[in-house]
């Protein structure tokens, strides 16, 4: 089998290889989410017309790309999508594939509003920027509270992007804080790699699992824990299915 590349790793909990380097913007209460001008969601809509357009072609070319169990969200729209981070633009695009007919939100580490031009862009296609200010956790919030009652809200709770990984890393449980505040259910979404026939580039098949929902006999705290375990014990099942490694991933030695 041919690797692609090696990726050597210090820690899985903070490494990131997307490669993307800038100057982080800040993100405060005086972030704007939702904007008002007419303009601005007349760009809004073209620009998430155009990129569903574009992510179906190049999934579907690229990646003869696959989503297995969809009629789990049939008819949804209130819920939180967790996946696996390995891929750059496809983690952006591959749930605007999964849902079914409603915009999904994205929350964001705010290194993906501060590359110069993009901002605009990347909120137009869902971004949810999350305060590196403690004065914009208020005004975050309650943007949160309003978009989760109508669209699925995408979470990568691994963080950072490892490129055509094919397990699934350690992560926190932070990000289930969120499933539990605002009572609403968890699915999964597992991308994993396969070989097609005679070509050195993966294919991409999509397991959809859920619901999950937080156990309400447990203090938060439990219940925040436990969600995170199953929903990362679920990840964990699909990525072995996984069939065909496209990069390595190697432990620096100490």
């Amino acid at each position: 089998m041919k690797i692609n590349k090696v990726y050597y790793f210090e820690n899985e909990l903070t490494d990131d290889f997307s490669g993307f380097n800038q100057n982080t913007k800040v993100v405060d209460k005086d972030y704007i989410y939702i904007h008002k001008n007419i303009f601005y969601k007349l760009f809004n809509f073209i620009s998430y017309k155009v990129m569903r357009v574009v992510a179906r072609i190049y999934l579907k070319l690229k990646f003869k790309y696959k989503v297995y169990n969809k009629e789990l969200l049939k008819g949804k729209k209130s819920y939180f999508l967790y996946g696996n981070h390995t891929h750059v633009p496809g983690d952006a695009y591959i749930p605007n594939m999964i849902v079914n007919k409603v915009k999904p939100y994205f929350i964001v580490d705010a290194d993906n509003v501060s590359t110069k031009g993009t901002q605009l862009f990347m909120e137009s296609v869902g971004a949810m920027p999350i305060p590196n200010r403690i004065n914009g956790m208020r005004n975050f919030k309650n943007v949160l509270k309003e978009r989760i009652k109508n669209h699925p809200v995408v979470i990568y709770p691994e963080a950072h992007i490892w490129p055509f990984y094919t397990k699934i890393r350690n992560y926190t449980d932070v990000s289930f804080r969120y499933p539990i505040t605002y009572d609403v259910p968890v699915y999964t979404f597992t991308v994993t790699y396969h070989k097609y026939k005679r070509r050195n580039f993966p294919v991409i098949k999509v397991f959809l699992d859920g619901p999950f929902t937080y156990d309400k006999e447990l203090s938060r705290k439990e219940a925040q824990k436990k969600l995170r375990d199953e929903v990362h014990n679920c990840m964990v099942e699909r990525s072995k299915l996984n069939s065909y490694k496209f990069v390595h991933y190697e432990e620096k030695q100490k």
